[in-house]
């Protein structure tokens, strides 16, 4: 996975979007299991069209069946106003795009709230705050988004969409369809190279000695406590 040359690519393209989800939570916090970039788009005309020529630069694969799963560059332009959230494949790991995010009203609110971070090879990117991250997680664990309009995700007609937010079955049912057209070695490649690049960015690597103690020592002052001793 490089995660650098996906952001650059956004960047180059001058894609306005937030970096949420477990990427945007092992960058700034701690590692966690996570292989994808979950990425929030304003959702604007010329934003989604900056957002197709980047994944189409990046050489993304989509589709809106399994047997219609193909390169992004062989889709009429247009085709990300279709649904609301994306789960693609590139060479460079896998990517989730979103035109709308439960918990989170309004996408300009969240981007001025935004943190801009920067990753150890200088690569520049926005994410979300904790407070919105925060909002995200809730809404997903109260239960279905409410829908806005009533639109499924193989949309016939573009213009018809209208912003709603993505139900927690239609995410699994789109990351589904991935994982079936998705090379299983690949797959696995880019799980590997996530890993590695989350470790990588963090100030004190995963399992070195001082991480361990630090770990050990959050522990104890948890379990103090909660047995009302003072830390």
């Amino acid at each position: 996975m490089s995660i650098d040359r996906i952001f650059d690519a956004f960047n180059r393209r001058g894609v306005r979007y937030l970096l949420i989800g477990g990427m945007n939570f092992a960058l700034r916090h701690e590692p966690i299991l996570t292989y994808d970039v979950d990425l929030w788009i304003c959702d604007s005309p010329d934003n989604r069209q900056n957002c197709e020529l980047a994944l189409a630069e990046l050489d993304a694969e989509w589709g809106p069946t399994d047997e219609t799963w193909v390169s992004v560059k062989e889709l009429q332009p247009g085709w990300i106003q279709h649904q609301s959230m994306f789960c693609l494949t590139t060479p460079h790991g896998a990517v989730d795009v979103f035109l709308a995010v439960e918990g989170l009203k309004k996408w300009q609110d969240s981007w001025n709230r935004g943190i801009e971070s920067t990753l150890s090879s200088g690569t520049v990117y926005r994410a979300i705050c904790d407070e919105d991250m925060l909002r995200c997680q809730l809404a997903f664990a109260n239960g279905p988004a409410k829908e806005v309009a009533n639109c499924n995700f193989a949309c016939p007609n573009p213009t018809s969409r209208k912003e709603r937010f993505v139900t927690s079955a239609e995410k699994d049912a789109e990351e589904a369809k991935r994982n079936r057209c998705w090379d299983p070695q690949q797959k696995w490649q880019a799980f590997q190279a996530a890993i590695a690049f989350v470790d990588a960015q963090q100030s004190v690597p995963r399992n070195s000695r001082a991480s361990c103690l630090a770990r050990q020592a959050k522990h104890w002052q948890s379990q103090e406590m909660q047995d009302g001793r003072k830390p």
